[in-house]
């Protein structure tokens, strides 16, 4: 009983305080704003990215081959599927902008790190873009690495991005430590 008079109290004073004028006025005819707005904006709506198909898998062989080049330490076979300048943001939040020679130098100094090197992709998918020139590439792999005779095995996902000549312009890259079993 002591805790039904402030329940009360305060649902009246919320009631009391509401802007709204449908309360003091049954006939005013409110306009329903979310019918009214044309544009739908929510988290999964982005002004860039609007509509995707699945594109030619093409691309991806591309990926694949410059996998296949970064392993065996050959790079300077991958120079022809890059474009002019290439963006890479990797995933250890570095981000960089590289003209062509400059983005092999900088592969191959990160790859003679390693003594060895082997990306084994789980999936992958290509994407067009319907309102945009070129296409996208994820993948979802397994490196495995090996460092001063140590193995260190990361779960990557990078997306490619492709330009309108077939050429790789972009690179967003999550890794995470694999932990478990080969």
């Amino acid at each position: 009983m002591k805790l039904f008079l402030p329940i009360i109290t305060l649902v009246c004073l919320f009631c009391a305080c509401s802007n709204s004028t449908t309360l003091a006025n049954p006939d005013t005819k409110q306009n329903d704003t979310v019918k009214a707005e044309t544009k739908k904006v929510d988290s999964l709506t982005s002004k860039y990215i609007q509509k995707f198909e699945i594109g030619d898998p093409v691309y991806a062989q591309k990926v694949f081959d410059y996998y296949k080049n970064y392993d065996a330490n050959s790079l300077d076979s991958a120079r022809v599927d890059f474009a002019d300048t290439v963006v890479l943001n990797l995933a250890d939040g570095s981000s960089h902008n590289f003209a062509r020679d400059s983005l092999i130098i900088f592969l191959k100094k990160e790859r003679s790190a390693y003594q060895s090197s082997l990306h084994i992709t789980d999936a992958f998918v290509a994407l067009k873009n319907t309102n945009d020139t070129g296409v996208w590439v994820s993948i979802w792999e397994r490196k495995v690495d090996v460092l001063n005779n140590k193995k260190n095995i990361s779960l990557l996902n990078e997306n490619w991005k492709f330009n309108e000549y077939g050429k790789m312009v972009f690179l967003r890259q999550y890794n995470r430590k694999f932990v478990g079993k080969d």
